[in-house]
């Protein structure tokens, strides 16, 4: 029972990187250059996995890149609404933890926009993915045992602990007054292993060359500091992204830059 919160914990990292690899699938077509057999291939090894349909994170994540920060930015978080505002503390606490509920179970699929549309592709992937997850669930609960365990250290933490990590990245890249642009980390050892795999923390360079492949973000951060960038746009880069939100948590009103 003593390894048990180690391999909660060491599921985090292995979830947090299934997600990340497969948000490098979506710019980069890894598995496989054509569209399709990529789509399918992110779908069964990444997205099943940690229950997200490869089209729905998609379509998702290129409207969050065509209209970043934006009210049409359908990835846009509930946490924009609490910041500079009086108890904003509190308020930010409550609006991560609300949208990371919000981002797992909703993800944008009950807008009124998409209860418009006819049943689609993205639409029988994400009754696909809820309905293969029910009857795991429920095997599971009938089988007990190992199984149980496994629901436990592998199911749970992707309902109830990485949404809400996924919303403490987020709102380090994007939160508190940012930029059109988002903001690039330097993560400590820690972070690397469970937030930053596949070289994710370099999210200003991403944003701006979206073609360029996960493995040529450090060679793009290096040539920024070459010519000075990131000593004339300061704001753009931090040493941590969990620090960033401890420091937006507790000034919340002092953080537009």
């Amino acid at each position: 029972m003593f390894l048990w919160p180690f391999l909660f914990v060491l599921t985090l990292a292995v979830i947090e990187g299934f997600r990340n690899w497969s948000h490098e699938s979506l710019h980069q077509k890894l598995f496989s250059q054509n569209h399709i057999v990529n789509s399918v291939m992110t779908m069964v090894l990444l997205g099943l996995p940690i229950m997200t349909p490869f089209e729905t994170r998609h379509r998702l994540h290129m409207t969050h890149h065509r209209n970043l920060n934006q009210d049409s930015d359908r990835e846009r978080h509930a946490w924009h609404w609490a910041e500079g505002r009086k108890l904003g503390k509190l308020l930010l606490i409550r609006e991560l933890v609300l949208s990371s509920v919000s981002l797992r179970f909703v993800q944008g699929a009950l807008s009124a926009r998409v209860k418009a549309e006819p049943v689609n592709r993205r639409q029988l992937a994400e009754l696909a993915t809820l309905a293969l997850y029910f009857i795991v669930v429920i095997w599971l609960v009938r089988e007990g045992g190992v199984l149980l365990e496994y629901a436990i250290l592998w199911i749970m933490p992707q309902l109830l602990v990485s949404p809400f990590v996924n919303q403490v990245r987020s709102f380090a890249e994007h939160g508190n007054g940012s930029p059109s642009i988002s903001r690039t980390t330097t993560p400590n050892l820690v972070e690397r292993l469970f937030l930053y795999q596949a070289n994710f923390g370099y999210h200003f360079e991403h944003h701006v060359w979206p073609s360029i492949p996960e493995s040529s973000l450090p060679k793009v951060h290096r040539l920024l500091e070459e010519r000075g960038f990131w000593k004339s746009h300061p704001y753009l880069r931090q040493k941590s992204g969990i620090g960033f939100v401890s420091r937006a948590i507790s000034h919340p009103r002092g953080m537009s830059t």
